[in-house]
């Protein structure tokens, strides 16, 4: 509006003063923004310190929270130390009153005790006092009344506090104390009673004795009066003697008309003295002679051994009554009684101790140490003495003793229950396979192996392991008898035959502690109903005793084909119900005679026990037949590479997916590889 005026000096002044004013402004502008430059500085640095200490806060914040956490966690420890605490109090508490009934308990019984103990020194007391003093008998009577009265008192009272009301610790302390006095008080006052009646009876003998001193003068009188005594009968003396003269003539002469018949009568009594001490004399012999040990007859060298071991132990104060001797090939047996020993009690250990095994081997000049072995029904005992070694058997003897390995599939193939034994690496996992593959070869099926020890250096299994665990082999076991009972009930077909395999059984029974009884159910009834079911199963295990398998018993296992290899051959026969002790016997000679063979032959061929083709046999026991010894087979002689393809994947299943659609995929060193065609997973057995 001032340019458009139309007075030109006010539109000069107008400019002038908007000009200016827009240099004022202009500086107005630039302080102003100087002051909020200044502002906002001092802001950010207010910002900033406000910033750090909300970064400090939160982190004192962090700090604070995490200790409470602590507190947290620490009032929660607190907190159940307590409740355990207050546990252990109340189990403290049950305690405590237990042991108040059990203290109550162990006071009346040792206050029982000690009455008893007082009666028996009482009871001990009287018969020796009424032996030595039996003049006063009526008195000890009385106080055996009176001592049987005090018993019967303390007795009732004892009753009395065992069936009374509950009593505090320190009620029962002073009862005790109470009781243990009168006891003690009662009994020692009967003993004094008893010493004292007998003192007043020795007293009273005493004072109705006479004194020493009148004793004297009684003395002196009786002096005087038997010398006149003397005086008068040696007057009469004389006077006697004068008649004796006459009356002795007499008498000399009758006696010599009476001594000739006197000693013949004499000399008849002498002559049946003599008889009659010849017959004692000849009875004492008889004694001494039947009290002396039986002898062995003859002059052969067991007659003259076996003497000389009898008069060994007579020395010793032992009789050993000769019986008779049997021969064997390595020499002779003695046999002894030792019932003629009175009250001594004669075992093997008596006569084994110490020494007298080398002394007897000195004597005897024997190869052996022999030692006294009991007779099995323990009526006498045995001394075995070996004068030469064993024979060598060969191999066409052997041959008669033995199954030769080369039958060894036809006997296996019937097979279905069996219980394998053997000590540590006597090849119990390579014979099972052989059993095994021998069955699986004549009878179409699958195997399923379950072995706890499978990453073992020991373990020679080719066949594919299906559970590697003891907990595997428990339910595994469990399993079977389910299928078993399924198979007889009908709930599952019987076409597919299967034979399962359990390795380190009695690892297994040991390793599931209180499941033993459980595990042995199973396997009893496996054994029992298995083969019925077109089922088959194997156990191996190092221990021949059936008391590994509770529950079970000997005549169980008759069910099953029992296989026990090498020295666990002697236990078995020793274990079982089926023999004779002569059958026992000639059994334990034939294995003698097998381990002695197979030892020789490794060490001639320069073999371990554990090489593959060393010798070994076992003793087998099947149902129905007489037992037979057979040579078992080379390690690996029947491996699963001998079974048809179809076969060797029937039982395997993948770990992952658990598909069974496997197939072999060639080998990693003795290992079979495997592939599942599912999921691609390969793996080795």
């Amino acid at each position: 509006m001032l340019v458009l005026t139309p007075f030109r000096g006010m539109v000069g002044y107008a400019i002038a003063t908007d000009l200016g004013f827009l240099a004022a402004s202009a500086y107005t502008l630039r302080e102003s923004e100087k002051l909020a430059n200044r502002k906002l500085l001092k802001l950010n640095a207010v910002s900033e310190n406000a910033t750090n200490l909300l970064v400090a806060k939160h982190e004192e914040l962090v700090k604070v929270n995490h200790e409470n956490e602590t507190l947290k966690q620490e009032l929660t420890q607190a907190h159940n130390e307590y409740n355990e605490l207050a546990t252990e109090f109340e189990g403290l508490k049950i305690e405590l009153a237990e042991s108040h009934h059990l203290n109550a308990a162990a006071a009346i019984e040792t206050m029982r005790e000690s009455l008893a103990e007082i009666t028996d020194q009482v009871n001990r007391l009287i018969p020796y006092l009424a032996k030595k003093y039996p003049e006063l008998n009526r008195n000890w009577n009385e106080l055996v009344t009176e001592f049987k009265g005090e018993s019967e008192k303390l007795l009732n009272e004892i009753n009395f506090i065992e069936s009374g009301r509950e009593f505090t610790t320190d009620e029962l302390v002073s009862i005790f104390l109470t009781m243990q006095h009168e006891i003690l008080t009662r009994g020692n006052a009967i003993k004094i009673k008893f010493y004292k009646t007998l003192i007043n009876s020795l007293e009273s003998r005493v004072f109705n004795s006479v004194s020493a001193d009148e004793h004297s003068t009684e003395v002196e009188g009786l002096k005087a009066q038997i010398k006149r005594i003397k005086d008068y009968y040696d007057g009469n003396l004389r006077s006697v003697q004068k008649e004796f003269s006459q009356v002795a003539d007499n008498v000399v002469i009758a006696y010599k008309t009476d001594f000739k018949g006197v000693i013949d009568d004499g000399l008849s009594q002498t002559r049946e003295i003599e008889e009659l001490q010849a017959q004692i004399l000849n009875l004492k012999n008889r004694i001494k002679e039947l009290s002396q040990p039986l002898r062995f007859p003859g002059l052969t060298e067991p007659s003259r051994v076996g003497n000389a071991i009898i008069d060994f132990y007579l020395k010793l104060g032992y009789i050993l009554d000769a019986i008779d001797w049997e021969t064997s090939e390595t020499g002779y047996k003695l046999l002894f009684h030792t019932s003629r020993n009175g009250s001594k009690f004669i075992s093997c250990d008596l006569l084994n101790d110490g020494d007298n095994p080398h002394k007897i081997k000195e004597v005897s000049a024997s190869l052996n140490t022999p030692k006294f072995e009991v007779s099995d029904r323990a009526s006498y005992f045995r001394l075995g003495i070996q004068t030469r070694h064993k024979p060598k058997a060969t191999a066409e003897d052997i041959a008669r003793l033995w199954v030769s390995a080369e039958k060894f599939p036809q006997l296996a193939k019937g097979w279905t229950r069996v219980r394998l034994t053997g000590g540590s690496e006597s090849g119990k996992s390579p014979t099972a396979e052989n059993i095994a593959v021998s069955i699986l070869l004549a009878r179409a099926g699958t195997a399923k192996l379950f072995n706890p020890q499978h990453n073992s250096s020991k373990n020679y299994w080719t066949i594919p392991v299906v559970g590697t665990s003891h907990n595997d082999s428990e339910r595994a076991i469990a399993e079977l008898a389910k299928k078993v009972d399924l198979r007889s009930s009908g709930g599952e077909s019987r076409d597919s035959f299967e034979v399962w395999i359990f390795d380190e059984i009695d690892s297994t029974m040991s390793h599931t502690h209180n499941k033993k009884s459980a595990i042995g159910s199973n396997v009893n009834f496996i054994i029992k109903q298995a083969s019925h079911q077109n089922l088959g199963a194997i156990f191996i295990g190092q221990n021949a005793n059936v008391s590994e398998y509770p529950g079970m018993d000997r005549s169980d296992w008759n069910s099953a084909v029992n296989i026990h290899i090498g020295a666990n051959a002697y236990d078995a026969i020793s274990n079982s119900n089926r023999f004779t002790s002569d059958e026992e016997g000639k059994l334990k000679a034939t294995a003698d005679k097998l381990i002695s063979y197979c030892q020789t032959k490794n060490d001639e061929l320069g073999l371990e026990k554990t090489n593959p083709n060393a010798y070994r046999f076992a003793l087998v026991l099947e149902p129905g037949k007489s037992p037979y010894f057979v040579e078992l087979p080379a390690f690996g002689k029947y491996t699963y590479d001998l079974l048809p393809d179809n076969l060797k994947t029937a039982n395997l299943a993948c770990s992952d997916c658990g598909s069974t659609s496997i197939k072999r995929n060639g080998k990693v060193g003795e290992k079979q590889r495997f592939k599942c065609l599912d999921c691609g997973k390969n793996w080795s057995n």
